[in-house]
């Protein structure tokens, strides 16, 4: 039910939602995805409370920085081998002599990665996704899973702004 009202909370801030089947990145059996993404909360109310939730970031007009790390999941697989998405972006800016913005909103993900948000003042031509823009850097411009979805038993959790 927390996903779901999540859902709720971001359509009235006016970002598309859609919904994601339990425990899962991709839509319900019948769904589009984010090509169905909607504000509109009478639809978002019919979607099933245990329903992870992603958002159109193109339609939302926000990219997505998406770092990974290097862990180890519950089953001891590692996961994102010997990458470390972090380091190389901070010294991807670091060499440019780029300041990276302040106000950002960041999400952890269940594989200990993060999630950047960043908002944009103009809509990106099409929505566009770039792995591999670093070692262990992705670029998101379509679409992506959200707080308080879950994977493997894991949350998205909200990171605090320092």
């Amino acid at each position: 039910m927390e996903a779901k009202r999540r859902a709720l909370q971001l359509a009235q801030a006016g970002v598309p939602v859609y919904p994601l089947a339990p425990g899962s990145k991709t839509p319900p059996k019948g769904h589009h995805g984010y090509l169905e993404a909607t504000t509109d909360t009478a639809i978002i109310a019919t979607w099933p409370d245990d329903c992870n939730v992603g958002i159109s970031l193109y339609g939302a007009r926000m990219v997505v920085i998406d770092l990974d790390r290097q862990t180890t999941s519950k089953e001891g697989k590692t996961v994102h081998r010997e990458k470390n998405g972090l380091k190389a972006l901070t010294d991807y800016l670091k060499e440019k002599k780029i300041q990276f913005p302040q106000n950002c909103y960041a999400e952890m993900t269940p594989n200990g990665g993060a999630h950047i948000f960043m908002k944009l003042d103009h809509q990106l031509k099409q929505a566009t996704r770039k792995t591999g823009a670093l070692p262990g850097v992705d670029i998101l411009g379509d679409f992506v899973i959200v707080a308080p979805s879950v994977i493997n038993e894991l949350p998205y959790q909200a990171m605090e702004n320092k």
